[in-house]
């Protein structure tokens, strides 16, 4: 099996901020990014050598790398820390992050029924009840605890025959007081956890 990683966003919940006396200014020059709007919905950062885009809003601060270079280049993590230190003293309630990507799965040739096959139990019971034969199924599994939670989600490329399975795979980790530094924890998870995805994976599609 193949896995091709080609997003990672990073969200952080914070207990609410005012906008208002976010510096704007210390944003445009200490964040990395080129451009910093506010608009009514909050602040948005764009144009970085390694995020696409950033959004600040009051109980929430989200990243999109656009890319897979996270894997090899872990001055995301920089840029994370800068942002929130421009932020000032702020109180994080948890941080998700969030790997997307596709899978080539060997022998298979139709996404949907892979997964259809794989996980959809009582299909032909079900598609009697819908009088229709399914030609697809998508699926989604939490396992772990509600602090610390992984969230798989597996889905069809494209309808029909095409081979590839896309996957989003969060990871949830709730504050309980132990997240001194956001450096710190993203440092050592962003670099671990696509090595634990692709060993649940491997096992949970075998």
């Amino acid at each position: 099996m193949k896995i091709k990683y080609n997003n990672l966003v990073i969200i952080i919940l914070i207990n609410p901020i005012d906008l208002r006396e976010v510096s704007v200014d210390s944003l445009r020059r200490e964040s990395g990014f080129e451009e910093v709007m506010v608009d009514p919905n909050g602040i948005l950062l764009v144009k970085s050598p390694v995020a696409e885009n950033a959004t600040i809003q009051t109980t929430r601060i989200e990243f999109n790398t656009g890319s897979d270079k996270f894997l090899k280049d872990k001055e995301i993590v920089n840029l994370v820390s800068r942002v929130i230190d421009c932020l000032g003293k702020i109180s994080i309630r948890s941080v998700g992050t969030n790997y997307f990507g596709t899978l080539e799965i060997e022998g298979c040739k139709d996404g949907g029924l892979y997964i259809k096959n794989k996980f959809l139990r009582d299909a032909k019971k079900i598609e009697s009840k819908l009088g229709g034969k399914i030609i697809a199924s998508a699926t989604r599994i939490f396992w772990g605890t509600p602090e610390k939670h992984y969230d798989l989600r597996l889905y069809p490329d494209r309808l029909g025959e095409v081979g590839t399975v896309r996957f989003q795979f969060h990871i949830h980790t709730a504050n309980k007081g132990d997240l001194v530094s956001i450096h710190d924890f993203l440092v050592k998870n962003v670099e671990i956890e696509p090595k634990i995805f692709e060993n649940k994976i491997t096992r949970c599609l075998k």
